[in-house]
């Protein structure tokens, strides 16, 4: 038997068009009322893997344009590796996920997101790596 998989609340399939006319609150958000809820409680980790001095707080201020709040920054451990990964608690839902990829690709040219194989975690870590569109 397929095993359920915890569905925050029903999702209409990525497939159905957006409609344009029907909903007129569309044209200023562009994320939804769930998401924005999403960004100010997720906690977020930056790391900073990449070799450049400030690169996790540059990350941050990023992120907090896009509306994140609670951001926490620091120094990776281990060596420096070229891609930027981006680890997703289950709980982060698929919205917020592309949100923070795509920014996160305006910045870096190999951007990795895996799940989160802990499930006490809540959350994103991100680790930034060498591999910059602009270095």
């Amino acid at each position: 038997t397929m095993t359920k998989q915890k569905q925050p609340s029903p999702v209409a399939p990525s497939e159905s068009t957006p409609s344009a006319t029907t909903s007129p609150d569309k044209e200023e958000a562009t994320t939804s009322a769930e998401a924005e809820e999403a960004k100010k409680t997720l906690s977020i980790s930056v790391l900073n893997g990449s070799g450049v001095a400030g690169m996790a707080a540059s990350v941050r201020d990023r992120l907090e344009d896009l509306g994140f709040t609670e951001i926490e920054i620091g120094n990776a451990q281990g060596t420096s590796v070229a891609e930027t990964v981006v680890v997703f608690s289950e709980t982060v839902p698929e919205e917020i996920r592309t949100v923070v990829v795509d920014e996160l690709e305006k910045i870096f040219t190999d951007v990795v997101a895996q799940a989160d194989e802990d499930e006490d975690n809540e959350g994103i870590t991100i680790t930034t790596g060498t591999g910059l569109v602009n270095p």
